[in-house]
């Protein structure tokens, strides 16, 4: 069967005609000015998705045949082909930008070059075939067989895009679309019958093309364990989340629509970052919520003939269908513990409105509480209730807020907006007294002075830490230097590291003319728990040298300093943690889901679980450690040991003015 690309002109008419048909408009959604400006971006990003989806098909046969470089990949192949079409594609989209876009929409696309940077990276082939085609030299049938599935891949690609342009643009002429979370329904959406029919036509394709082939040699990653006859059902889902996340990039939908093509363990993780965004940042509280929640998906994973110790819940069942029952008890045991958790958070509806929301996205009765019996769901339950519980005598004490009583500051609270301050203890934690105290994610708290968290956690039980003597804390490097009066100013380590703390804020303006090579083959490899890096010589992957990324280093210091002290919409840093694993797995140049790196691929449930569970296992008891510690020695805060050493005066020169030997 002869493939033949679906005219883009033909494809667009849906969008076409909102242009000429009246637009209406909602008093809480966009204007009309700004409805044609998205129609217009939209419409360009589809052309650029279909022209930078069609360049794989000739790449494929051009690779397949030895006419590219040797080594090029699949998706550097395209990107060169359709370099001079995707260069007109963004030139015209630059123009319509300028027509239509006077008003730039408050939602959804809001500008030509992030459309067509979005949409002209929407697949990634990698992660079906892996870094290299088979040629036709070695495997003629192999290589036929790949063709077609890419043409098939290509085809559901285009016929994605265009049901999504179409969608889009028929809510917005309705009225029913008035921000960028009512353009995910059309990701689903296949009024036309595009999308089915393009998916038909690549299985038709694939199945007479791959009948002698495996699966695992023509799609040796991504759908690898899926039968022939259903290879585009799974690549269909695949097809379906990189465009979803393409359509996240350019439109701004929730990235959290695209988890209906991922596992449920990844999906229930998404919900927890989701509630961990929208409630107060407290670390300890969040790593500890995140531990629970993968503890629980592991028990109920297992509990399907996963093998391992189960972490609290020891339960073994029977099944014809065990990933299929895996998912449901993972379910249930999530929404239960969530729902639980973040009932009193500061955005509990929300939050609770977003859970509600993914049981019924899988297709689960919310209201289904029995824990009796064998069904998935009754065992769920009964995970989810176990972890409840055990949350309650764990040591955290969540039922009174995770306070602690027996602890006070010995340092009366420092007035940030007066300068100076009082201590009776340098050496000691002093809390922040603010004007108005807000969090990074926008929450105003009541509260004027901070109150110190995670004071109970050396209590609260671990994951894997030991101690003979429960009083203890688990690990203790020793205390921390202490502010010296006898001491010279070079040789105090107290002394020291304030000064280093000035010297490096001080590093944080863009304005100094220094520029730093963050790449790869300058910054990073670094020994463990240091960052003595001087990164690497080679990509291991390519072999080639990498290119330098010169950039200043003040905005360097201070995108690295936003990121770990959180800004708005930040999951804490445990949360980070599930990011960059999270990351690792949707990265299409990992070789396989191999636990440990070796050994067979597994499913993205069963990596995912795993990972979850020795990822957030660190996290908490890494906070049970660091907390246990900033209880034990009450150390003093940057601010607090800078404004009081200062306050005293300089202890460089003592024939000076205001020498202080315990000043800075």
């Amino acid at each position: 069967m002869a493939y033949r690309p679906v005219p883009i002109r033909s494809g667009l008419v849906a969008a076409l005609l909102v242009l000429a048909a009246p637009l209406q408009v909602r008093a809480d959604g966009p204007s009309r000015a700004e409805q044609r400006c998205i129609v217009a971006l939209n419409r360009a990003g589809t052309k650029m998705a279909v022209a930078s989806a069609h360049a794989f098909v000739g790449c494929a046969k051009r690779i397949a045949l030895g006419r590219t470089p040797a080594g090029q990949t699949l998706t550097a192949c395209a990107a060169s082909v359709a370099g001079a079409r995707v260069a007109r594609i963004e030139s015209a989209a630059a123009r319509v930008a300028k027509r239509a876009c006077a008003t730039p929409p408050s939602f959804g696309p809001t500008s030509a070059a992030g459309v067509a940077a979005a949409f002209a990276a929407m697949l990634h082939p990698e992660a079906v075939f892996g870094p290299t085609l088979i040629s036709v030299q070695k495997d003629r049938a192999g290589a036929a067989c790949q063709v077609a599935i890419v043409k098939g891949i290509v085809r559901a690609a285009e016929a994605r895009a265009l049901e999504f342009t179409a969608c889009t643009a028929a809510g917005l002429r309705a009225g029913t679309i008035a921000s960028a979370d009512d353009f995910a329904p059309c990701l689903d959406r296949d009024a036309h019958g595009r999308v089915a029919r393009a998916l038909r036509a690549a299985q038709r394709l694939a199945s007479a093309r791959c009948r002698s082939i495996p699966i695992t040699t023509a799609c040796p990653d991504e759908c690898a364990g899926a039968p022939l006859d259903g290879l585009f059902d799974c690549l269909g889902r695949w097809v379906g989340y990189d465009f979803c996340l393409a359509a996240a990039a350019a439109d701004g939908v929730p990235k959290s629509s695209c988890q209906r093509y991922q596992s449920v363990a990844r999906q229930w993780d998404e919900e927890i970052l989701e509630a961990i965004r929208h409630d107060t940042p407290r670390p300890t509280v969040h790593a500890r919520n995140l531990f629970h929640l993968s503890a629980a998906m592991w028990d109920a994973w297992r509990a399907y003939g996963g093998g391992g110790k189960a972490f609290l819940t020891d339960e073994s069942h029977a099944s014809s269908d065990p990933e299929g029952d895996r998912a449901t008890a993972i379910s249930f045991a999530a929404y239960r513990l969530l729902s639980q958790r973040y009932a009193l958070s500061v955005n509990a509806a929300s939050t609770q409105a977003h859970l509600d929301s993914r049981m019924a996205t899988l297709g689960y009765d919310k209201n289904f509480t029995s824990i009796e019996g064998d069904m998935p769901a009754a065992v769920g339950n009964r995970i989810g209730n176990a972890m409840i519980a055990f949350g309650g005598n764990d040591g955290a004490n969540e039922d009174g807020n995770y306070a602690d009583a027996s602890y006070a500051p010995v340092n009366d609270p420092l007035v940030v907006k007066d300068p100076g301050t009082v201590m009776n203890d340098p050496n000691r934690w002093q809390p922040l007294a603010l004007a108005i105290t807000i969090t990074q994610n926008g929450i105003t708290l009541p509260d004027k002075v901070q109150s110190a968290i995670g004071m109970r956690w050396n209590s609260v039980t671990p994951f894997a830490l030991t101690r003979s003597d429960p009083s203890a804390v688990y690990i203790d490097p020793g205390p921390p230097p202490t502010l010296s009066t006898t001491l010279p100013c070079e040789t105090d380590p107290f002394k020291q590291a304030a000064v280093r703390v000035i010297e490096l804020s001080s590093e944080l303006t863009p304005d100094d003319g220094v520029t730093l090579d963050i790449s790869p083959g300058a910054y990073g490899n670094n020994s463990l728990g240091m960052n003595d890096g001087t990164g690497r010589s080679l990509n291991p992957i390519t072999g080639q040298p990498y290119a330098p990324e010169v950039v200043k280093r003040g905005d360097f210091g201070r995108v690295l300093a936003e990121f770990w002290a959180d800004g708005p919409n930040s999951e804490t840093p445990p949360g980070h943690w599930n990011v960059i694993a999270n990351a690792v797995g949707d990265n299409p140049a990992l070789d396989g889901k191999r636990i440990g790196g070796t050994g067979p691929v597994v499913s993205d449930l069963e990596w995912d679980v795993k990972v979850y569970l020795a990822v957030n296992g660190a996290m908490h008891d890494a906070a049970v450690v660091a907390w246990g510690l900033k209880r034990k020695y009450d150390s003093v805060r940057p601010i607090s040991m800078i404004r009081y050493m200062g306050g005293l005066g300089q202890c460089t020169d003592p024939s000076g003015t205001s020498y202080n030997p315990a000043g800075l």
